[in-house]
């Protein structure tokens, strides 16, 4: 039986007059579990495809990484990242890629995961030239 259709017997019960208790009984769960089913509301995010309980946490998550994104365009630090993004190796783009990696990271808390989707490399790469010391 799907969490829906559960609460929608078990508000019907409810209306009755019967206690959580008695409900419990009814569907072999506690009393506790009855009041969290009626308490908590069950939404669906439909960009996501997931059912959630207060906010969805994806969204959430999006939401605060497109905050971080657009507090990097007013310092005009996504430009550099975009000159960047070009696969090549010459060492004083890497080095700059570099650069920007470790700005992204300590001054604006970026994940690992985050600069590589922005950046357009994969994750093992960011790690390295994160970790890189340049010399010259």
């Amino acid at each position: 039986m799907k969490l829906e259709e559960r609460k929608k017997k078990i508000e019907a019960l409810r209306a009755k007059g019967l206690t959580y208790e008695k409900i419990g009984e009814q569907f072999g769960i506690t009393k506790e579990r009855i009041r969290q089913i009626l308490t908590f509301k069950v939404e669906y995010c439909e960009r996501h495809k997931r059912k959630f309980i207060g906010t969805c946490i994806y969204c959430k998550t999006e939401d605060e990484y497109v905050k971080k994104v657009k507090s990097i365009l007013r310092e005009n630090i996504f430009d550099q990242i975009f000159l960047l993004i070009p696969h090549t190796r010459k060492r004083e783009v890497v080095m700059k890629r570099s650069a920007v990696i470790r700005a992204l990271k300590d001054n604006y808390h970026f994940k690992f995961s985050e600069i590589a989707k922005l950046m357009e490399r994969d994750l093992s790469t960011i790690k390295y030239l994160y970790k890189k010391q340049w010399t010259r």
